[in-house]
């Protein structure tokens, strides 16, 4: 996909029909990913971080007349997703190594609900939590796998050769997913217009086509 072929303006249901079928692309892209074997950390991530991207631009299109936050949002996952599928596929270790962030992830997830059931002084469902999580670092040990701490998005862009881009667009969407000042102290014109609309619309676009390349360039490179 070329940029000059990505929708800039138009009708909402207009934008909304180009928007579909890229997102179709990318379902089909996804189910298009070859699993090799049953360890082949990379083509599960691959395949489940490009579904994800799918439903990112599906719920682009649902909340595209939603205020600007929410376009927001999507494109710069969509760019994190992006960075991930160059980072993944660069390395099967680097794939592993996400999917076992999941694990990670969850336990961290419990631990956040158990200090804040602390300080709430609530004690009750601790005991369901506190096994899950002893069942997570058994099946982590049984399998000899250590826990992996998350990957920022500014070491992602770094390691993949985004860095300038990635300065420029955290420029842009760290104004609309924090409660800054810009969003906080502007009026709603200043803050939601036509023009900061397009670039996240356009970015989100332009993130997708980046995955789905990727993922061709993977599949290349493996068949």
């Amino acid at each position: 996909m070329k940029f000059e072929d990505i929708t800039r303006f138009g009708s909402i249901e207009e934008t909304k029909r180009n928007l579909s079928q890229l997102q179709m692309k990318l379902q089909v892209s996804a189910s298009e990913v070859p699993i090799v074997v049953n360890n082949d950390y990379t083509g599960h991530a691959l395949r489940n971080l490009v579904t994800v991207s799918s439903t990112l631009l599906e719920r682009l299109i649902k909340y595209l007349e939603e205020p600007i936050e929410m376009s927001a949002w999507i494109a710069r996952n969509l760019f994190e997703c992006y960075l991930i599928s160059v980072y993944i596929t660069s390395d099967p270790e680097k794939a592993k190594e996400f999917l076992v962030q999941k694990a990670s992830d969850e336990l961290e997830i419990y631990e956040g609900i158990l200090t804040l059931n602390r300080l709430s002084q609530t004690k009750s469902h601790e005991t369901p939590i506190l096994e899950r999580m002893e069942h997570i670092r058994k099946t982590m040990k049984m399998h000899n796998l250590v826990q992996a701490g998350h990957w920022t998005v500014g070491m992602l862009a770094k390691k993949t050769d985004n860095k300038e881009e990635y300065d420029a667009f955290f420029k842009l969407y760290s104004k609309y997913v924090h409660p800054s000042s810009w969003l906080i102290n502007s009026q709603l014109n200043e803050v939601d217009n036509s023009v900061f609309r397009n670039v996240f619309l356009l970015q989100s676009q332009l993130y997708c086509s980046y995955i789905l390349n990727v993922t061709s360039d993977y599949k290349k490179k493996i068949s």
